[in-house]
């Protein structure tokens, strides 16, 4: 049986070569600029990217702390994060292989400890929040930054449904209610919440994913049935120019020091 570790090491193997495209809305310098410019980043702060990917908040992060360490468990991520560190000239990166159920550090070993749009990837978000937790200081900062369900469960149902079958590496993404529970179960209760509607581009989401052409269309068609009044998707649809997008909505939520 494969496991979810297994999907997402098969499908970010497949994706990690697009991960560079300046298109796409995980790049989008507004939405790193919103993460970085609310985090307590300080020249001697210690922080640690978990789920980091090819590095997008690391690397944006970076020139405003002391160290980052990124982890991940997909090999051909690193690799291309090897590359941007290398190319930006970044010494006080460092990227490492790590599963984020077993994170290879200490107990509070961290200032700040970052997670960005990985929740939804995790078999066992809460699992993972709390070695999360755990190796963070008490005097830092546990971050998630995250994509949201709607808050309708069945509304919810269908939405990840459609996000699954573009990218099978998708677990499911938590609501607003459920990533404060998720921290609040870890111990370190959200202090501080902002959020953002992102619209995301059809065909960049697509071609990122490789997502075969009869995914592609039977997701097409339910956006366009719900444009001319069907049925919801939960991913509210737009229609501009004849180009199809949908809107996500990201969450980033803070836990400050402990009291």
């Amino acid at each position: 049986m494969t496991s979810q570790i297994d999907r997402v090491q098969l499908e970010f193997t497949r994706q990690a070569p697009g991960f560079a495209d300046p298109g796409l809305t995980l790049g989008r310098e507004e939405l790193l600029r919103w993460v970085v410019e609310s985090l307590p980043l300080e020249a001697t702060t210690v922080a640690l990217d978990v789920a980091a990917g090819t590095g997008h908040l690391s690397r944006a992060a970076a020139p405003h702390v002391g160290s980052v360490v990124a982890v991940d468990v997909t090999s051909a991520m690193l690799q291309a994060l090897r590359a941007e560190v290398e190319r930006a000239g970044l010494d006080n990166l460092r990227p490492m292989r790590a599963d984020a159920g077993r994170l290879p550090f200490a107990d509070g070993q961290f200032d700040l400890v970052l997670c960005r749009l990985g929740l939804h990837h995790f078999a066992e978000p809460a699992a993972k929040i709390a070695e999360m937790a755990r190796v963070v200081g008490a005097s830092g900062t546990l971050a998630i930054v995250d994509l949201l369900s709607p808050d309708d469960a069945d509304l919810a149902v269908r939405y990840n449904t459609f996000e699954r079958m573009r990218d099978p590496s998708h677990n499911r993404a938590v609501t607003a209610d459920e990533l404060r529970g998720l921290m609040d179960a870890a111990g370190r209760p959200v202090t501080d919440w902002s959020a953002r509607v992102v619209e995301v581009a059809l065909d960049p989401w697509f071609d990122l994913t490789r997502t075969p052409d009869a995914t592609r269309q039977t997701i097409i068609r339910a956006l366009e049935r719900e444009l001319e009044g069907g049925p919801p998707t939960g991913m509210r649809p737009r229609e501009r120019a004849g180009r199809l997008s949908f809107l996500q909505t990201w969450a980033l939520a803070q836990s400050g020091p402990r009291g």
